[in-house]
């Protein structure tokens, strides 16, 4: 059963903001971005929604929070004012509630709801506070870049990226043939499933993800200037938002430290790079000679090697397709998780970010933002056809 994980997932919320004034849980550091304390009220909400109001039928915990704590009926920059975002024992308090329902309803067999089979809505709701709380992280961070002083940047960080380095060419050759593609567990997003096999053209696929010391040779080959590898739409975001490096990346002199959401640290070489949007991801693979895989492949090669799977979590990788329903689709348990998206303006993302929890660390997940965000510790991985 999942409800210890989720009794961790909710400690976890609770600790990230721990530290934080009223204000900072109101503030909306991003215009993309919730207030952190808005997410805090939206997991309880949603944790009390499904188990009381849904499965129990009593809405009584619930009544006139649909207004507040669905996305869709409230505005982001309304969310700052909504009482008690920054009450932390009210929400709190909810959070054991949710726990202690979520007990008794898997504890009583009489129940015998579609949601209680196999635990579904213990991982449902884990999952969605795992999400909530690595968004809550890009918060963090998009609350540095706002406050911080930058002028009070130290002048020389251990291990920050100075040197740059050729883009690795994709190494790892995957024949053509029929794949399994998709999940049928129990954790499963309706986007993942039904499970199907696809045909795939032979292709190749790197073994890293595109490092900081790689995007570096990028920019210092002046890759943010050569129309040349941009898309006319890529080419004109660009310009019109003055994009000369991943978003937390800063320049002192000749190197560069990054900007996290805890503050200012060296900026490694090796690790994977982020803080750049699907534009940015695909100037890069036309400046390395390759492109950006279509997910069906990164799933696919996920899936055949576990050495590659190991290379995931530094972010998130963007991936060369938008959002779509895969055949067979069925909206469960909600119609808005994954249909409103299916607009051609979401590109999919694949693998982990810094901040993913393990209860979404798998080859099959699609993570999905429009192509001009920054902030969701994207980055990429090369591919190449054969």
């Amino acid at each position: 059963m999942p409800v210890e994980q989720l009794k961790q997932m909710h400690a976890s919320l609770l600790d990230c903001v721990a530290c934080l004034s009223s204000d900072d849980l109101r503030e909306q550091y991003h215009d993309d971005l919730s207030p952190l304390g808005w997410h805090l009220g939206h997991v309880a909400y949603i944790g009390q929604y499904w188990l009381h109001e849904v499965i129990r039928g009593d809405a009584s915990r619930t009544a006139g929070m649909d207004q507040q704590f669905l996305p869709e009926l409230i505005e982001k920059n309304r969310r700052q004012s909504l009482p008690g975002i920054d009450d932390l024992d009210v929400i709190a308090d909810a959070y054991r509630d949710i726990e202690t329902t979520l007990e008794a309803l898997q504890a009583d067999e009489r129940q015998g709801h579609q949601l209680l089979e196999r635990d579904y809505i213990g991982w449902f709701l884990l999952q969605h506070a795992a999400q909530h709380l690595e968004i809550m992280h890009m918060v963090l961070q998009q609350r540095q870049l706002k406050t911080l002083d930058h002028s009070l940047f130290p002048e020389a960080v251990t291990g920050t990226l100075s040197e740059p380095e050729p883009p690795r060419v994709p190494a790892l050759h995957i024949e053509s043939g029929s794949y399994p593609v998709g999940f049928q567990g129990v954790q499963a997003y309706d986007n993942e499933c039904p499970g199907f096999s696809r045909q795939l053209e032979a292709f190749l696929i790197a073994l890293t993800p595109v490092s900081n010391a790689e995007y570096l040779g990028f920019i210092r080959a002046g890759g943010y200037t050569r129309e040349a590898y941009w898309s006319e739409a890529g080419w004109q975001w660009r310009q019109a938002n003055r994009v000369d490096s991943p978003q937390h990346w800063h320049a002192k002199g000749d190197s560069w430290l990054q900007v996290t959401p805890t503050g200012v640290t060296a900026l490694p070489a090796g690790d994977a790079v982020n803080g750049i949007a699907w534009h940015e991801a695909e100037a890069f693979a036309a400046y390395a000679g390759c492109r950006l895989p279509h997910e069906l492949e990164w799933e696919t090669a996920m899936k055949l090697s576990v050495d590659l799977t190991s290379t995931t979590g530094g972010g998130w990788e963007w991936c060369a397709n938008t959002l779509y329903p895969y055949e067979g689709f069925q909206a469960f348990p909600y119609q808005r998780y994954s249909q409103p998206w299916f607009d051609q303006r979401h590109y999919v993302l694949r693998g982990a970010g810094p901040y993913t929890d393990a209860c979404v660390r798998r080859p099959s997940f699609r993570n999905f933002y429009t192509a001009d965000k920054r902030y969701a510790f994207s980055g990429l991985r090369l591919a190449a056809s054969r």
